[in-house]
């Protein structure tokens, strides 16, 4: 990868998930989801 490139930005992380096979991204992005609930369910009560 480029080393200008600005880990932060959403664009370095589309390219580095676009790197991995799908089965590793999916799961990547399920724990994502399952994550993100998590914070809302706590932000609710």
């Amino acid at each position: 990868m480029n080393d200008e490139i600005d880990k932060r930005s959403i664009g370095y992380k589309r390219r580095l998930s676009s790197l991995y096979k799908e089965t590793d991204a999916m799961i990547d992005l399920l724990k994502q989801a399952v994550e993100k609930r998590r914070a809302r369910k706590v932000c609710a009560l």
